[in-house]
Formats: C-alpha cells, sequence, structure tokens
C-alpha cells in the first residue's frame, strides 16, 4: 500500500533545501551494480547520492541538511499518528534520462521507505506497477521492500529528491513518555552511553535497543518480577529491585555518578520524585543529564529542576493517549553569590 501526503514543507524551505543540495559534494549513485565507473558511462546511469545519516551515525559532517531530513520525518510521522526511528537521510540528484536499477531498499519487511519530492518534475518513481511523478512537498510512503525504480527528467534538466528508511515502533515496546521526547532523543547516538533508568518497564527493554547499558530500579515486585522476565536474554540490562532506604546503598550512588543519562520516572506514591532529583543532583557528575517525566504532576520535582538546571520540555500524548510533559535538564545553574 502506498500512502501519499501533500504539502509537507512550504515552497521556500524546499527551495532553501535544493540550494544546499547544490553545494555538497556528490557521489556516482549504484543500486544493485557495484561498478560505479561502468554505471556512469552507461546509457542510463543512476545519477548521483549523497548519504547523510544512517543507523544512528552522520555522514560527512553534514547537519543541515540532517535538520531538514529529520524535519520532514517528523512532520510525516505525526501526521501518520504513529512512533517511528529513523534509519537512514539519503538524498538522489538525477540528470535526464538517468534511472535507477529496480531494487529494494531493503529486504526487510519492518522498514518503510520515505520518497519526498523537493520540487516537482516529469520525473518520479515506479513502485511495483505504478509510476508517480513527482510533486514540490508531496511524500510517498511505502514498505521498504517494494521493487522500486527511480526515473531522472525527460525535459526539466535535473531531478532532486530525499529518501529516508524508518522502522514503525509498536505501542507495546516503548515507555510511556511523550512521543515528542522519544522522537527528539533517540536521534542522538547513545550506544556509548549508560542510563540508569529509575521505574522499570516496557522502556526498559525500549532503552537497551539504544544504550550500550540500563540499570533499572523498581520497586513493585510484580513489575520487577515481569521485567525480569522480559530482559532475561538482554545481555545490556539489569534490573534491581530498590527499597525506600536506596539513598543509603552505596552501589546505588555508584551508579548514578556513572550514568550519562538518568531517566526518573517511578512510583511517586511510594517515593517522590524529587527526592530522586535531589539525590541525581548531588551525585551525578557534571555532563550527565536527568530526564524527568510528568513534571505537571510532580510539580514539586519538576520546580527542583527548574530552579538547579537549564531545561527543555516535551509536552504532548504518550502512548496511553494522556497529555503530559517529559523534560531533560542538563547543565546547571549557576547561583548568584
Amino acid at each position: 500500500m502506498i500512502k501519499i501526503l501533500d504539502n509537507i514543507l512550504p515552497k521556500d524551505t524546499n527551495l532553501r533545501i535544493l540550494n544546499e543540495l547544490c553545494q555538497i559534494k556528490w557521489f556516482i549513485a549504484s543500486d544493485s551494480n557495484n561498478d560505479r565507473f561502468k554505471k556512469i558511462f552507461s546509457e542510463k546511469n543512476s545519477g548521483f547520492s549523497f548519504n547523510s545519516f544512517l543507523n544512528g551515525e552522520t555522514f560527512n559532517n553534514e547537519t543541515i541538511l540532517n535538520f531538514y531530513g529529520f524535519l520532514i520525518f517528523d512532520i510525516i510521522v505525526d501526521r501518520l499518528k504513529i512512533n517511528a526511528e529513523i534509519y537512514r537521510i539519503y538524498w538522489n540528484m538525477y540528470l535526464k534520462k538517468a534511472e535507477t536499477d529496480p531494487h529494494r531498499d531493503i529486504p526487510d519487511q519492518n522498514f518503510k521507505s520515505i520518497l519526498y519530492n523537493l520540487h516537482t518534475t516529469d520525473g518520479g518513481i515506479k513502485i511495483e506497477n505504478d509510476f508517480y511523478s513527482d510533486k514540490m512537498g508531496q511524500a510517498k510512503i511505502f514498505n521498504s521492500n517494494l521493487i522500486h525504480q527511480g526515473f531522472g527528467p525527460t525535459n526539466d534538466n535535473v531531478r532532486f529528491n530525499l529518501n529516508i528508511m524508518f522502522k514503525e515502533i509498536k505501542n507495546e515496546l516503548i515507555p510511556l513518555l511523550t512521543y515528542d521526547f522519544l522522537n527528539y532523543f533517540k536521534k542522538y547516538n547513545l550506544k556509548n552511553k549508560i542510563c540508569v533508568e529509575i521505574g522499570s518497564g516496557d522502556s526498559t527493554v525500549y532503552w537497551s535497543n539504544y544504550f550500550k547499558k540500563i540499570i533499572s530500579y523498581e520497586n513493585n515486585l510484580n513489575y520487577f518480577n515481569d521485567v525480569k522476565e522480559k530482559t532475561k536474554n538482554i545481555l545490556n540490562v539489569e534490573v534491581l529491585k530498590y527499597e525506600k532506604n536506596i539513598f543509603n546503598d552505596i552501589n546505588f550512588k555508584k551508579n548514578i555518578y556513572e550514568a550519562d543519562i538518568i531517566i526518573i520516572d517511578n512510583n511517586p506514591n511510594y517515593l517522590n520524585r524529587k527526592d530522586f532529583c535531589v539525590f541525581a543532583k548531588e551525585n551525578k557528575k557534571k555532563e550527565s543529564m536527568i530526564v524527568l517525566d510528568n513534571g505537571t504532576w510532580n510539580t514539586d520535582a519538576y520546580q527542583y529542576m527548574l530552579d538547579n538546571f537549564f531545561c527543555q520540555d516535551f509536552p504532548g500524548k504518550n502512548k496511553s493517549n494522556q497529555a503530559t510533559v517529559t523534560s531533560i535538564f542538563f547543565e546547571e545553574k549557576q547561583k548568584n553569590i
């Protein structure tokens, strides 16, 4: 099934992206044929390509194009009303009569592709047996394992487009944090980072795909046993049960200090989230960040953090359709003396 969305970005923004694409160093594109030298001199070459983001890593020091790529992705994901993880940002330039080989972006059926048109041309894309022409601001969304083929223009001089690959994340595996926070935060390269999570759940499984190590604390015995069972074969997860005397635990203090990210999302009826905020502030390393969920429901914790750190809020809905806010607290504020 092909999904088509119009008016993703306004004309002037598309033109600014086209201007950026005119300043970069392009590479000879190749799909199934790895001989790029032979391909470029063939009767129908595949044009040129530029890969700026792949699986969490930025390529070619390209930040502006990735900003636009993520912006387009975020708008599309929001309009599709799904939660998704971006995998690749890939730009194409076709001159007259260029065309790709029929190909699949990836054989994995869990991935989807976005073909975004930066301008209107008489070129286009053939997906399975149907041809779709270029229209400025339009996105075509389709399964990445479908056979498709790009065609350069016949009358227009050049055709630029953006190809994004992403993987939809099903609700049962995501945390009860706001979608806006999740879509923002997973853009970071976290694979060498350690996370301490206070409050276990589906989030523990979710974050194990991103962080080098997850140390998750839970007070509820049923939740603790459930998460232990779900993560028993996940090597980078450690699930620990805590009691009300946790702040006297030397290992907890050590883990807080070694963590790069501290997520506070515990049951506030057992221990106040402000208590964890105070402990984290006093024992974390300088460069680590603290994530506090539900600041509007835990106002004392939120206000304490706001008084002591600079903050970025991500209000919105979570997977339970609750209106709430997830907040990142980073650099500590300097107190006036």
